[in-house]
């Protein structure tokens, strides 16, 4: 399975799938509470129909003690925005018996639209200055690492062009801070990142950063005296500098790798820990 969908005509077709059913979700018509509040927020119910390929009756549906968003062709597709912990017991019922994506919808690039929570009317407009990238999914990947190496978990990050509607009902002078997210539309879709074997993980690793640094490096073979050797890694500053990624998000990445055991801290430059890839024969040592 491979990552960025980096063959032109299977990322053209995603995108194609994809504003197609954002145009299918417009042309509906959805019943509304007070203020226009959407029963199904449209990002959740866009993706739906991207992974049901409008087959309705695929959507919703019962496994076991739980309702899968998504059931088609033997697999199930679970959407979560926010709160992977919550997803915990799902998993643990899914995925002994089925192949499960559990996909993050993440905005790559948003505008602000900002509404008169009286009038309905939207006034100013603004374009976020944040660019995502499938590093900010880590911190929510974190609340679930124990279960990445299961044969069959496949994580999708779907990067989206947004428009996001807040409502101007916070407190200063214009209403905007404090103030309550409306909802969010989908534009385009940017990426399609998926993320299903320790290859996938490692190659969200540039080749250039593994070797920004040189460390020497003790190994103990069983039964045998250690070894230091020097070898090539990478710090979590030098990554987030290379990649133009918060530090924060990158130590959660780098935490994440850890505990999944597809990397592993080789020495120290300073106090900042230098790490680098742990090859497939030591995962099984």
């Amino acid at each position: 399975m491979t990552i960025f969908e980096p063959f032109f005509g299977k990322k053209l077709e995603s995108m194609e799938r994809f504003e197609e059913s954002i145009l299918r979700y417009a042309t509906r018509e959805y019943e509304r509470t007070s203020i226009g509040v959407l029963r199904e927020k449209t990002v959740h119910a866009v993706l739906k129909d991207f992974y049901a390929g409008q087959e309705e009756d695929c959507k919703e549906i019962r496994i076991g003690n739980y309702i899968a968003d998504v059931f088609r062709g033997g697999e199930i597709f679970e959407i979560q925005s926010a709160h992977f912990g919550q997803l915990r017991r799902k998993l643990d019922s899914f995925l002994p018996d089925y192949p499960v994506h559990v996909i993050y919808p993440f905005a790559h690039c948003k505008m602000v639209h900002w509404v008169d929570p009286q009038t309905g009317e939207i006034s100013a407009s603004n374009k976020s200055p944040i660019k995502g990238s499938v590093y900010e999914a880590f911190p929510e990947f974190y609340r679930i690492c124990s279960y990445l190496g299961h044969p069959n978990l496949i994580l999708e990050v779907m990067l989206i062009d947004m428009d996001e509607f807040r409502l101007k009902d916070g407190y200063a002078r214009q209403g905007r801070k404090g103030s309550h997210r409306y909802d969010v539309y989908p534009r385009a879709l940017y990426q399609r990142v998926v993320l299903a074997s320790r290859e996938d993980f490692l190659n969200l690793i540039p080749a250039e950063v593994l070797t920004m640094h040189r460390v020497r490096h003790r190994r103990m073979a069983e039964g045998e005296q250690a070894e230091a050797s020097e070898v090539e890694g990478f710090t979590t500053k030098e990554l987030a500098a290379y990649l133009h990624v918060r530090r924060t998000k990158i130590s959660f990445f780098i935490t994440v790798m850890k505990k999944a055991g597809y990397i592993k801290e080789l020495g120290k430059s300073g106090r900042a820990g230098v790490y680098g890839k742990v090859q497939e024969r030591e995962q099984h040592e």
